[in-house]
C-alpha cells in the first residue's frame, strides 16, 4: 500500500488520541495508526485505546463521561467506534457529535478454525449441501466452541441466539468457552490449540488473530452482518477539548472512512 497516497501530512497527526471501540475495529485502528507513524518516520501519533464488546464499551464510555464531569483528570474520549444503532442513540442523547457519524462497513459473523488443525473437519459447506444442516453437524463435531460474551457482545448475543434456534445451546454447554470479546476468544483459541476446536465471532476479530483462520460466514438463514461506524465525541466548544484536539480526532476519523483506505478496511474484514 502506498502510504503517501493513503495518509495526510504526518504533522496533522501529532498528539494523543483516546478511542473507545468495539473489538471489531481493533485491527483497522491499529493498522491505520501504524501506517500514520511509519509515514511520519516517528511515533507522532500516540493511541490510548480501549477495545471490547459493544455493550462493555458503551458502559466504559458513559462511566468515563461521569468521572470527567465530576472533575476527574481522565483524558476525554475523542472517537468512538461501535454499531451504527448504538452511536445514533448516543448522538440522540447529545453524548457524541451526531453530525460526524460515518460508516466503516459491514462485518460478518462466522466460523474460525485453528490454522494448525489437521483434523480436516472444518471445511466450508459443499455447494449442494444444506448450509444449516452443515452448520449443525460442524457445531456438534466441535470439541470446544470459543465465543465472545453472549450478553454484551454483538457476535456473542447472536451466536447464543443461533445455537438456541438450532437446539444446541444447552447441549453445547460443556463445549462453550466464553470470553469478554471476540478478540479474546480467538486469542485463547489460538493459545489452547485444541484439535477439533472452533470459534464463532466477527470476521475482523478472526482475521486479526495469528494462528486462527476464517472458515466461512454463518449460513444465510443465520447470518449477521453488523454495520460499524465511527463518531467524534467532542467539539472545540467543550471545556474538555481544544481546537487542535478536535482537528486531530476529525483527521483520524476522515482517514478511517476514506476511499483511499478501502483496501485496508477490506483486509481487516469490513465489507
Amino acid at each position: 500500500m502506498n502510504t503517501t497516497n493513503t495518509t495526510p501530512t504526518p504533522q496533522v497527526f501529532r498528539g494523543c488520541l483516546r478511542i473507545i471501540s468495539a473489538g471489531a475495529a481493533q485491527s483497522l485502528v491499529l493498522s491505520l495508526t501504524d501506517l500514520i507513524n511509519r509515514g511520519a518516520n516517528s511515533q507522532a501519533l500516540q493511541l490510548h485505546a480501549s477495545f471490547g464488546a459493544v455493550g462493555a464499551m458503551v458502559d466504559l464510555f458513559k462511566a468515563e463521561l461521569a468521572q470527567i464531569s465530576q472533575g476527574s483528570s481522565l483524558m476525554p474520549c475523542d472517537l468512538m467506534i461501535s454499531s451504527q444503532g448504538i452511536l445514533a442513540a448516543l448522538g440522540h442523547e447529545g453524548l457524541v457529535q451526531a453530525s460526524t457519524l460515518s460508516p466503516l462497513g459491514l462485518v460478518s459473523t462466522g466460523l474460525a478454525r485453528l490454522g494448525s488443525d489437521t483434523s480436516a473437519i472444518w471445511g466450508a459447506c459443499p455447494p449442494n449441501a444444506n448450509a444449516s444442516d452443515h452448520l449443525v453437524q460442524t457445531l456438534k463435531s466441535a470439541t470446544h466452541i470459543y465465543i465472545p460474551d453472549p450478553i454484551k457482545s454483538t457476535a456473542g448475543i447472536h451466536v447464543k441466539a443461533v445455537l438456541t434456534r438450532l437446539g444446541l445451546w444447552e447441549s453445547s454447554a460443556s463445549k462453550l468457552q466464553s470470553f469478554p470479546n471476540g478478540a479474546a476468544a480467538m486469542a485463547q483459541l489460538a493459545k489452547d490449540a485444541r484439535p477439533g476446536a472452533l470459534g464463532c465471532t466477527q470476521k475482523t476479530e478472526i482475521l486479526f488473530t495469528q494462528g486462527v483462520e476464517w472458515v466461512e460466514p454463518l449460513p444465510e438463514e443465520h447470518a449477521l452482518k453488523t454495520l460499524y461506524s465511527v463518531v467524534r465525541c467532542l467539539d472545540d466548544s467543550s471545556a474538555h477539548s481544544s481546537t487542535e484536539q478536535v482537528t486531530l480526532a476529525q483527521a483520524f476519523l476522515d482517514q478511517l472512512v476514506s476511499p483511499e483506505l478501502a483496501k485496508l478496511r477490506a483486509e481487516s474484514g469490513f465489507e
